[in-house]
């Protein structure tokens, strides 16, 4: 099984003809027709213009086609990342340095024994931006909130 169906939706969702999509990406329409059927599949080089042209991902068209080594959580976050703003994916990549850094200063024995905390704080419970963490625990959420307030 080839790529041929999902190939076929994507580039009908753009309402776009075989015949125009062969123009965007330098082939025959018989080609695209040919692609779409799994008769053959396109070289490298014009994956990568079927990509651009159709303005979607690999994972668009490949999806299913193999079976992945990510797991279903990673995935689903990815899918959930992709959705967000660029305000939202901000502060997504800055919680995730500052994780990344945690996890390197502290022993997983003290990871779980604050996991209460952070996940309390990612479900919003409690102030909005300020988590409190045991003042015996030097932690990245000892930081200032937003508020202007102390440890």
């Amino acid at each position: 099984m080839g790529i041929g169906k999902k190939l076929r939706a994507v580039r009908e969702k753009m309402g776009v003809t075989q015949e125009t999509l062969a123009e965007m990406i330098g082939v025959t329409s018989s080609a695209i027709g040919n692609y779409e059927r799994d008769v053959s599949h396109p070289r490298e080089d014009i994956l990568y213009r079927l990509f651009e042209a159709l303005k979607c991902e690999p994972n668009d068209l490949f999806e299913g086609l193999y079976e992945s080594t990510v797991p279903e959580r990673d995935r689903e976050h990815i899918e959930r990342y992709g959705r967000l703003d660029e305000a939202g994916k901000n502060r997504v990549d800055v919680c995730t340095e500052l994780e990344l850094e945690r996890c390197q200063r502290i022993s997983p024995v003290e990871s779980d024994s604050n996991e209460r905390e952070v996940l309390m704080a990612a479900r919003g419970n409690g102030a909005p931006h300020s988590v409190k963490m045991k003042k015996s625990n030097s932690s990245i959420f000892d930081q200032p909130d937003y508020r202007g307030g102390g440890k």
